[in-house]
């Protein structure tokens, strides 16, 4: 049976209902970025035969895809129309069939809102996707492909084959927008309907903590202040917040909660957010990561993690106590630490560059990472410099080289 990952086959392995909705292409827009090794993989070996500019011409093709509910502009709009397939839960993405070896299925982050849906005015409903933020997740799995392999274990990133330039920006701050793309990567199964909260004490459970603990041994995450759970009292009240956001429990059940735990008032629980597709096992470990924007260094010295699942209160799993005295990772002789983690933003050379292209975006006494600093500077080098692929993907390479000790 060919390696080729056809519609047919995905529809088949994934065990949950895909809805049709047709997608039109859309004018005026760049290939910025494709990874040639990953396309290989996705094609596997019988394919390497297929020239540059036939892969060129089919990501711009299949990146330059908008669903009709995304409402745009009718003079950006070309001839080429296609069926966009959505699984549950696929928000702003779409998988399509290519014109690749056969129908080689590709998937599409960034098109659109679904069927039915209504753009909406931030970036987390407006059905696109920043072309920093496709960026991010290329540098991100070539940082932790690099590294599972540099430690043997068998974890990748499902491949990311391609990001495309949708030559528009997304008004997101006042005087200021930023450019739009789209990320291509390879077709592949989701969990059954897409739900990543897995039973406690499954295969599934079980592979994301084992990913969570090795990330962190490295002094990366997929978890973070922002989307961390606090208990704490608030002028004499207990109270639980999620990301910042208060929420409506009662003092009585966070109490219940940290007796089931075995844990007391005030506590800061960080949550992993491992995707991994379909097939996964533990013994010996195998998993396939997708959606990476989230990934970052941070080494937590104090609270719990966690992995989220679908049948425990507040769906969190067991938790293990941080106990680091110091904010470097346990394993330093990989990673270039200080290359990924959060700086001062005026205090980085590529502050000026980012604050050129797009003025406001960064506060200059905020803190960003590494990573993503490197994918507003490409941005940046794209909009204005007119980088091409090639270039972005040599840059990319670079940055990724200096990431690493070894």
């Amino acid at each position: 049976m060919s390696s080729i990952l056809s519609l047919m086959r995905l529809m088949k392995e994934s065990d949950h209902t895909f809805e049709a909705h047709e997608h039109v292409e859309i004018t005026g827009t760049t290939l910025v970025h494709m990874d040639y090794h990953a396309v290989q993989e996705w094609l596997g070996s019988d394919h390497q035969h297929i020239e540059y500019s036939d892969f060129e011409h089919t990501f711009v093709r299949y990146g330059s895809l908008m669903s009709r509910d995304q409402r745009i502009s009718t003079d950006r709009i070309g001839h080429f129309r296609t069926v966009g397939y959505r699984p549950p839960r696929y928000g702003r993405t779409a998988v399509f069939e290519t014109d690749l070896c056969g129908g080689a299925v590709c998937e599409t982050k960034g098109c659109g809102v679904g069927k039915g849906g209504m753009p909406g005015t931030d970036k987390n409903n407006s059905g696109l996707l920043f072309l920093h933020d496709a960026l991010l997740e290329v540098i991100n799995a070539q940082i932790l492909n690099r590294l599972f392999l540099t430690i043997d274990v068998d974890i990748r990133c499902v491949p990311h084959l391609g990001v495309v330039d949708l030559g528009f920006d997304f008004p997101q701050k006042e005087n200021s927008g930023m450019p739009v793309g789209t990320l291509l990567r390879a077709g592949h199964a989701r969990p059954y309907n897409n739900n990543e909260l897995p039973m406690a004490g499954s295969v599934e459970a079980y592979a994301k903590e084992r990913v969570e603990s090795i990330l962190n041994d490295h002094g990366l995450t997929t978890s973070g202040y922002s989307t961390g759970i606090a208990a704490c009292w608030e002028d004499g009240c207990l109270c639980i917040r999620h990301g910042g956001k208060r929420l409506d429990i009662a003092a009585e059940h966070i109490l219940k909660f940290g007796e089931l735990h075995s844990i007391e008032p005030p506590f800061h629980i960080f949550p992993s957010n491992v995707q991994m597709a379909k097939t996964v096992s533990c013994d010996p470990l195998y998993a396939r990561l997708v959606d990476l924007s989230h990934y970052k260094a941070i080494v937590f010295t104090s609270g719990y993690m966690t992995t989220l699942v679908d049948d425990r209160p507040l769906n969190i799993a067991a938790l293990a106590q941080i106990t680091r005295r110091r904010k470097t990772p346990p394993n330093n002789e990989v990673l270039q630490y200080d290359v990924l983690t959060t700086r001062r933003n005026a205090d980085d050379p590529r502050f000026s560059e980012i604050n050129a292209a797009f003025p406001n975006w960064l506060d200059p006494e905020a803190h960003e990472n590494g990573v993503v600093l490197e994918a507003l500077k490409l941005t940046a080098g794209i909009r204005l410099g007119g980088l091409t692929a090639k270039e972005v993907a040599i840059q990319v390479e670079e940055f990724v080289n200096i990431c690493f000790k070894i």
